[in-house]
């Protein structure tokens, strides 16, 4: 027997959580990690981290967590805003609508 399913229908969730794994080793006190979030092309928020010498990464860090959109069809954009050599790594983990 052959099983067919139609494909994935976009994401019409109220909420979103969007998790990260961040490099949190650095030498440089200055050292951060930077992200922007924009719904619809509208900015809604900034993560910031500055690092420490405490831990190589950090795990299921959420970085963007929104409970009141509206529903219907969105989209989502993630941005890293470092810039320059006082950076650390952010890597997208996972993100959960619902």
């Amino acid at each position: 027997a052959i099983l067919s399913r139609p494909p994935p229908s976009p994401r019409k969730g109220a909420r979103i959580y969007v998790y990260c794994v961040i490099e949190n080793a650095s030498t440089d006190p200055t050292a951060s990690t930077g992200l922007s979030f924009a719904i619809d092309g509208e900015q809604m928020g900034t993560f910031q981290l500055p690092l420490d010498t405490n831990a190589t990464y950090l795990y299921d860090v959420p970085v963007y967590v929104n409970e009141s959109m509206p529903a219907g069809q969105h989209t989502f954009t993630l941005t890293d805003d470092g810039a320059g050599e006082h950076t650390a790594l952010a890597l997208l983990d996972y993100i959960v609508i619902s």
